[in-house]
């Protein structure tokens, strides 16, 4: 490793620095070669306990002013760099990329996948394309598990056993914050859902996992373009061309959601209610009550804007 990789400081209070340091020292080769012990699934359960612990941090999303009346915490487990070390170089095989090849609605891991994303809504947008969109509540920490080992086995074999040995059991989280008492407090978790935020392999467990989600909703409705980045699902449908399109559209539109819920919470996919949004150009005509009746009560339906995948896509006054 680079001696600038990093300067964090690890669970088992090792940086990157330090390690590339004593690349070259007797405890060096020793620790290399147990890190590719780890990665070849060759280590003892008790020592894979020990490389799979991990300490919490929370982070909090929201500016301090506003920390207090409306927290909005991830819990992001930094893990081993020792770990990290190990399971970065299965995400260099040819086998990876042929995984990643397996989700063709993913772009959470593509080479400039938001960009991809980006571009497509806004080319979808110029065209008279609706276009509409959602996220996940607590996504990592939701996805069901199992669904979870069983796409890796399906969509990347070769690293089969390493997923088990590092998802196959509840994993140690240990969580210190400091008391109102003055006490430095220790809180023990196990991680037994998801995949943990801060592994190198979360990202892409858990777009193995809710593939097979993707590729249900892309079945039942083709004439929706699906493009996903990690927990976000952005799709558009085919311009309407007339006031009977449109409606149709709305109506197919209520349906997708239902079954996106049906389909995605079983497996642990919640939508965010307050993430939900259909982007309409300025001439769609209105959503008759009937239809918005069945439609979320939180959805934002708006014709001027909205910023996708980091990018301001709607009219020239909302872009501008």
């Amino acid at each position: 490793m680079k001696k600038n990789a990093s300067t964090s400081i690890d669970f088992f209070g090792y940086r990157a620095d330090f390690i590339s340091e004593i690349a070259n020292t007797a405890f060096g080769k020793a620790l290399a070669r147990t890190i590719a012990l780890f990665a070849n699934c060759q280590l003892p359960a008790l020592a894979n306990r020990a490389f799979l612990a991990g300490s919490i941090t929370a982070l909090n999303k929201v500016a301090p002013e506003a920390q207090r009346s409306d927290p909005k915490i991830r819990p992001v487990n930094s893990g081993s760099l020792l770990q990290k070390c190990a399971t970065k170089a299965r995400t260099k095989a040819k086998s990876y990329q042929e995984a990643l090849k397996s989700m063709p609605h993913q772009f959470g891991l593509a080479k400039a996948g938001p960009e991809i994303v980006a571009h497509g809504c806004r080319l979808e947008y110029a065209r008279g394309s609706p276009i509409f969109g959602g996220d996940a509540v607590q996504a990592f920490q939701r996805l069901d598990r199992e669904i979870m080992l069983k796409e890796t086995a399906k969509r990347w074999p070769e690293a089969t056993d390493l997923a088990n040995m590092m998802y196959g059991e509840p994993s140690l989280a240990i969580y210190t914050y400091p008391g109102e008492d003055g006490l430095l407090h220790v809180r023990l978790n196990y991680s037994q859902d998801g995949a943990r935020m801060g592994c190198v392999l979360g990202s892409t467990l858990y777009d193995l996992g809710v593939a097979p989600l993707h590729d249900k909703l892309a079945s039942k409705y083709p004439s929706f373009t699906l493009r996903a980045l990690t927990d976000d699902i952005i799709a558009a449908a085919a311009p309407p061309r007339s006031e009977a399109e449109w409606h149709e559209f709305y109506l197919r539109y209520a349906e997708y959601l239902f079954d996106l819920k049906e389909w995605g919470e079983p497996m642990g996919y919640k939508l965010h209610p307050e993430k939900l949004f259909l982007l309409l150009p300025p001439h769609a005509p209105h959503i008759d009550a009937d239809t918005r009746a069945r439609l979320p009560p939180d959805l934002c339906i708006t014709r001027e804007g909205r910023k996708i995948s980091g990018a301001f896509i709607g009219t020239d006054k909302y872009v501008q």
